[in-house]
């Protein structure tokens, strides 16, 4: 968002481009900017967290990169210099990643500690929760918060002595709406019918940054027009995504797409990234208004025509099971009839971090394609569904 005030940490690159893009910002790169790093042979000096840089370099640094315009360098706010604090070793290992333990949580991390106005600490980290072994996941990477108390030494004593567990008991004060949602009744159930002014904050977007090819319709629902560009592509596509929330899950959406033009697409889509998605579609081709099925996992595609469709809309449903031998995977089906058919399924394990390589986690997505070119007539959803388990 433009609104945004965006920090250039690893490196001058990220500045770069949100100056070009509009976006304030602050230069704190680490190749300048992280004072925790060495300043003189780490022979002699104290302990640091690695690196080197001078009291040279330092003083040397020009926060205005040459490639921007004049115009562009005006959103340069200015620099900070990062002092991450002085390094001494703990007796004993504070956290835990939680590895190698039968605990759900896995990969703890990145955590920053707070105290509340109750004068409570605690500690608010990144984490996540695979879903098979070996460990894969597919939900991305979450924030858990976890108490934290001082031993009598003032080093942090984290969670379970180092350990996060999934549910933790405390009687300690917490404001209203802290707890995630997702683990209640209310948060496991997400229903739109799109009659509002705004589409509602639990959709993204992704590869822009606006709504430009969304639009509501209270009689109509969402009306997404198709991009030129196809859904394995990076570039800008038509796509509304909702966060998978939850390892098993059933997904439905309800199509018109009485209006397609001849080689677009739209449909319904469980989406890692642009080269590790499945999807089950509506196409038109050679005049004809297919329903079709597709796997994406690297450069490896199979694309599966279904039936010919003699209506103008489908009820289509995503559902994440456990298979027959444990295995998690993701069923797609459509209505015919009244009744619910299969229409195709893809292991979970090909969208998860460790082989898509993303760790932002997957999306139920609606969007819609056009062949190369962008669509001029509009194709609605006029519900989605969502209920995690």
């Amino acid at each position: 968002p433009l609104k945004a005030t965006v920090m250039s940490w690893r490196g001058e690159a990220g500045g770069i481009k949100a100056a070009q893009l509009g976006n304030n910002v602050i230069m704190t790169p680490n190749t300048y900017c992280y004072l925790d790093y060495y300043q003189e042979n780490p022979e002699f000096a104290p302990l640091a967290i690695g690196g080197f840089i001078s009291l040279e370099q330092v003083y040397d640094y020009e926060p205005i990169p040459e490639a921007l315009t004049a115009e562009e360098a005006k959103h340069i706010m200015g620099i900070q210099g990062n002092i991450w604090g002085e390094y001494e070793s703990c007796p004993r290992n504070p956290v835990f990643s939680n590895r190698s333990t039968s605990l759900p949580i896995k990969g703890t991390g990145h955590m920053d500690i707070v105290c509340d106005q109750y004068g409570d600490w605690w500690g608010v980290c990144l984490a996540n929760r695979p879903i098979t072994y070996p460990f894969k996941h597919n939900l991305g990477r979450e924030t858990f918060l976890v108490p934290v108390e001082w031993d009598d030494k003032d080093w942090p004593v984290i969670g379970r002595n180092g350990l996060l567990d999934e549910r933790i008991s405390s009687d300690r004060k917490l404001h209203e709406g802290v707890m995630q949602k997702s683990q209640t009744d209310e948060g496991k159930h997400f229903h739109d019918e799109f009659d509002g002014d705004a589409l509602k904050k639990d959709w993204n977007f992704i590869y822009n940054t606006t709504s430009k090819y969304a639009a509501l319709d209270k009689t109509k629902g969402l009306l997404l027009y198709g991009t030129k560009e196809p859904i394995i592509s990076s570039g800008e596509i038509a796509w509304v995504g909702y966060r998978q929330k939850h390892h098993e899950f059933m997904a439905e959406t309800h199509i018109d797409f009485a209006n397609m033009e001849d080689g677009s697409e739209a449909g319904f889509t469980i989406y890692m990234n642009n080269k590790h998605h499945y999807e089950l579609f509506t196409s038109v081709l050679d005049g004809e208004r297919w329903l079709m099925f597709r796997r994406r996992i690297g450069s490896l595609i199979r694309e599966d025509r279904i039936s010919i469709l003699a209506d103008d809309s489908i009820y289509m449903r995503l559902e994440a099971l456990k298979g027959e031998n444990g295995e998690n995977i993701y069923c797609f089906s459509y209505k015919e009839n009244g009744e619910w058919l299969e229409a195709g399924e893809g292991e979970a394990d090909y969208l998860t971090t460790e082989v898509g390589g993303r760790f932002t986690g997957n999306y139920i997505a609606l969007y819609a394609s056009g062949d190369g070119k962008d669509c001029r007539n509009a194709v609605r959803f006029d519900m989605f569904d969502y209920i995690g388990v």
